[in-house]
């Protein structure tokens, strides 16, 4: 497991993320409350367990993966078993994702950080106070035959489940083919504060290294 790096993040989220690249490894995962999650470094482990259903997939072992700038690159994945020495599982609360619907979770004092699954064309709902709600819209319609996310619809579902919603959507991270964020929330200065991260998901290959060309670091929302 990657104590080391789970501590490194728990110290200060925000500073790992500018320093690091961070993949949610995630599916469609009905639970929204707290869960123990394990950064691991990508390509350093053949079993990694997969946030739908907690099951165990079989990967197989390549070398470590880099960005362009050598930032490390870790896959975020649901903590498996009993928390053990200087393993440091994160506490995090889950914003879960499902296709066509509105998935939310309703923050609290039970964890500092919030993660929901990679975003590619979904869109994110953050309510007000101390205490927000956080939602994760999916709504899809054909065009052309083609199957693609309606802003309009999604604007609607949010504004629909939260008051006085934020709405963080795909226009905001499309910039420059930079089309996966990763989305995270954390409780500091006695608020919550939200980033997002985002990526274009390339993978260059070569030379026995795997890099993923393009990145941003970690920005305020």
């Amino acid at each position: 497991m990657a104590g080391g790096a789970n501590k490194k993040f728990i110290a200060d989220p925000v500073k790992f993320m500018q320093e690091n690249v961070v993949i949610v490894k995630s599916g469609a995962h009905e639970s929204n409350d707290v869960k123990m999650f394990d950064l691991v470094e990508s390509g350093k482990r053949e079993t990694q367990v997969d946030l739908a259903g907690g099951i165990s997939k079989k990967y197989a072992r390549h070398n470590k993966w880099s960005t362009e700038g050598n930032k490390k690159i870790y896959d975020l994945v649901e903590y498996s078993g009993a928390a053990r020495k200087n393993s440091h599982p994160i506490s995090a609360y889950w914003c879960a994702y499902k296709d066509n619907d509105v998935k939310c979770v309703q923050l609290g004092p039970n964890a500092r950080i919030m993660f929901t699954p990679t975003i590619n064309g979904c869109s994110i709902g953050v309510g007000d106070g101390q205490h927000p709600m956080v939602a994760h819209a999916n709504m899809q319609e054909k065009v052309d035959g083609v199957l693609k996310t309606n802003q309009i619809l999604m604007n609607g579902q949010l504004n629909g489940k939260i008051d006085d919603c934020r709405i963080f959507g795909k226009e905001m991270y499309t910039q420059e083919n930079q089309v996966n964020v990763t989305f995270f929330g954390v409780f500091q200065f006695n608020e919550w504060h939200f980033y997002w991260q985002s990526r274009d998901g390339k993978i260059i290959k070569q030379d026995n290294k795997r890099t993923i060309s393009g990145f941003s670091a970690a920005t305020a929302w």
